[in-house]
C-alpha cells in the first residue's frame, strides 16, 4: 500500500507492526507505515523454526505463571534501564538466548533483579 494511504491507518490508530486480518503492517524508516496483503508461506515450517516456535511458546506461558507483581518488576526493570522494549520482552529475550550477562546488567541498570522464574506457591 502506498505511504499515502498511510496517514488513515495512522488516524485510527494502527501504527503498530504485525498483522491484522489479510493485512501485515510494519513501520519503516524511510516510508512511515508499510501495509501489505499478507500471503501464505511457499514451504512448510523447518524443524529448526518448529522448534523455535515451540520454544517461544513456552516461554511465553512461563511468563503466564509469574505472579503480577513478579510481571511489574520486569516491566519496572525494562523503565528503569531505559530499554525500549517491555519487561515481557526483556524477560523472553534472557530466557531463549540465557545471556545472564545481558541479564546482570539489566539488574545493574535498574537497581534490582527481577525474577528470573516464576515463584510457587
Amino acid at each position: 500500500m502506498k505511504p499515502a494511504h498511510n496517514a488513515l491507518w495512522q488516524f485510527l490508530g494502527f501504527n503498530t507492526q504485525g498483522d491484522l486480518g489479510p493485512l501485515t503492517f510494519y513501520t519503516s524508516k524511510d516510508q512511515g507505515l508499510v501495509i501489505y496483503l499478507s500471503t501464505s508461506p511457499k514451504k512448510p515450517q523447518s524443524a529448526r523454526q518448529r522448534h523455535q516456535r515451540n520454544r517461544f511458546r513456552a516461554a511465553a506461558q512461563t511468563w503466564k505463571l509469574f505472579s503480577r507483581a513478579d510481571r511489574q518488576a520486569w516491566e519496572r526493570a525494562a523503565k528503569k534501564a531505559r530499554l525500549r522494549i517491555s519487561g515481557f520482552n526483556a524477560w523472553i529475550h534472557i530466557n531463549l538466548s540465557e545471556d545472564l550477562a545481558w541479564y546482570a546488567t539489566l539488574s545493574r541498570k535498574a537497581g534490582f533483579q527481577p525474577p528470573l522464574y516464576p515463584s510457587h506457591p
